[in-house]
């Protein structure tokens, strides 16, 4: 940023524009810490630069500075399957003098040209829109093309049940199998792709709507896709519960009044209401089992009892003083409502981790 400073002020100096306007731009993004466009137009700027250089020796009567123009010719492709265009053109910065780089933006793109004689390697994304990167993999995989095309992937999805199945397409994966304390002896045969009944034919693309190696809706791949999105957001999925929960506490309270002196008149509205609370909760306790997967029943409990309190004790407060006080806040009423609401996301989150469990071990 000072040195492209420097450059825009003397540029508009001697009366440059481009070169000024491209250093003020650079400055701009240098300063926003926009590293990729630095990468992105670095070029243009070195040579708007070297322009200048040569107008300026000219001006002064000295031989100009010619660039030698290196051609080779590149024999070996890389493929680069990503959607984000800042990876890609990063990529492509890294290979580009040794290697002649294509950049497809989906798998389905990645499919086209895989019958490139050129091609010696990939480095594929997993998550993209259309068509993902474990399809590229079954594709290849059916067709033999492992061997001869090396796969090395790249992203952000980190979560084991991804990592296990990448592995068990023979791609490149070793190294990060290995600092995430993964080895080849926790893979067993079932750790692999999903069946090829899970890939949508090419008949059934026309009627549905999808590419013709699109998955279909409940797939293995899309499942554990969710829950490697559910561990990427565990702190807002935490926030989001407590504060819901604590609004679900403190609003149906006592969802069971069991003081005859003062009893809740059950209408169609309000048991609407109550299987609307009931049915959140056990979804949150669904979300549980993924963000709190390592941790013990207990802890998770004790988690779900927070916003039972925190509710009840924010509805004391509101109508502190009032009648309704004295009738609903009893000790039966209190530990009707800390239980029942907090087991029933402490419950299904038990019976789905152990689903999940079982799931694996078969």
């Amino acid at each position: 940023a000072i040195l492209v400073h420097s450059l825009k002020s003397d540029a508009k100096y001697f009366g440059f524009d481009k070169l000024a306007e491209l250093a003020y731009n650079h400055e701009l993004e240098s300063k926003a810490n926009h590293i990729y466009y630095v990468y992105d137009n670095f070029d243009e700027l070195m040579n708007e630069t070297d322009r200048i250089l040569n107008i300026v020796r000219q001006y002064f009567g000295k031989e100009t500075i010619k660039k030698e123009e290196v051609s080779t010719v590149k024999d070996k492709t890389i493929l680069v399957v990503d959607d984000s265009e800042v990876i890609s053109s990063f990529i492509k910065k890294i290979f580009n003098n040794e290697f002649n780089v294509v950049v497809a933006k989906d798998g389905m793109e990645a499919i086209k040209q895989l019958n490139n004689d050129k091609l010696v390697g990939m480095l594929l994304d997993l998550n993209m829109p259309n068509v993902n990167g474990f399809v590229v993999l079954e594709y290849m995989k059916r067709n033999n093309l492992l061997e001869k095309i090396p796969v090395a992937i790249i992203t952000g999805v980190g979560h084991d049940d991804i990592v296990k199945k990448a592995y068990a397409s023979n791609a490149y994966y070793k190294k990060l199998l290995v600092e995430k304390g993964v080895t080849p002896d926790d893979i067993n045969e079932n750790d692999s792709l999903p069946d090829e009944d899970a890939v949508t034919s090419k008949d059934d693309s026309e009627s549905t709507g999808c590419n013709d190696y699109s998955y279909g809706g409940n797939t293995p791949n899309n499942d554990a896709m969710y829950k490697a999105a559910v561990k990427k957001h565990t702190r807002t999925i935490i926030i989001e519960i407590l504060v819901i929960s604590s609004l679900i506490n403190g609003g149906f309270f006592p969802i069971i009044n069991l003081n005859p002196d003062n009893p809740v008149d059950i209408g169609l509205l309000r048991l609407f209401l109550i299987a609307v609370a009931v049915a959140y909760q056990a979804e949150a306790g669904s979300l549980e089992s993924l963000a709190f997967a390592k941790s013990p029943m207990i802890k998770i409990w004790g988690f779900n009892l927070l916003p039972s309190l925190i509710g009840m004790v924010c509805r004391y407060f509101i109508e502190f003083g009032e009648v309704s006080n004295t009738y609903n806040f009893t000790v039966p009423n209190i530990l009707a409502q800390a239980l029942i609401l907090s087991l029933i996301p402490t419950v299904v989150c038990f019976f789905t981790k152990k689903r999940r469990a079982k799931k694996r071990s078969a």
